[in-house]
């Protein structure tokens, strides 16, 4: 008589498919990692996602010997800056509506509107209209939080860490976006008199 073995139980969620605490550990965000492990993840992130897109950048600018070809341009600077602007209007409806039908509508519409604006405007001038709207958006997200979950005072230790770098990382979009506009006004050069 052969006893016939039970079959496995199938996991309930993604969490508990994967088998090593230390990844679980940094899906879920504990902060028994410490904050100098985030904050290297954060900057390892970063950075591939700065060499993937700069990467593509020279391609584009350099592909089948040299000829631009500005719709691509236009449709990658509008890929570039339409998701984190869409992931940051994500998290405001994320916030107020605390639902997840509202924050996907909202991701998917601002990232089409990118989309859609790669249309009529050159790539530079995208450039610099995502990097405003994804500053002032992250800088949406950091004050719908604030005036949602009861204030500065109601925040715990790491809810003000959070928020000050999406503070500080919207206004770097924003006076970026400036800088490189020449939006500061450039005093006139002076006539030396002979």
């Amino acid at each position: 008589m052969t006893t016939a073995t039970p079959k496995p139980k199938k996991p309930k969620d993604l969490m508990s498919r994967i088998p090593a605490g230390f990844v679980r550990a940094v899906l879920r965000g504990h902060s028994s990692l410490g904050l100098a492990f985030a904050a290297l993840i954060y900057l390892v992130c970063l950075s591939g996602t700065y060499l993937a897109a700069s990467g593509v950048n020279i391609w584009l600018a350099r592909r089948d010997k040299g000829r631009p070809a500005p719709g691509w341009e236009r449709a990658w600077t509008a890929t570039v800056w339409g998701q984190p602007a869409g992931i940051a209007a994500a998290a405001v409806a994320a916030l107020v509506a605390g639902t997840i039908v509202p924050t996907i509508a909202t991701w998917l519409i601002v990232s089409l509107a990118f989309l859609l604006a790669a249309i009529r405007l050159p790539a530079e001038k995208l450039s610099a209209v995502g990097s405003v709207t994804t500053g002032a958006l992250i800088l949406l997200a950091a004050a719908t939080h604030l005036a949602l979950r009861g204030g500065i005072a109601a925040a715990d230790g790491m809810a003000w860490i959070v928020n000050a770098a999406l503070i500080a990382g919207g206004l770097f979009l924003i006076l970026w976006a400036r800088r490189r506009s020449g939006g500061a006004a450039k005093p006139a050069p002076v006539a030396v008199a002979a």
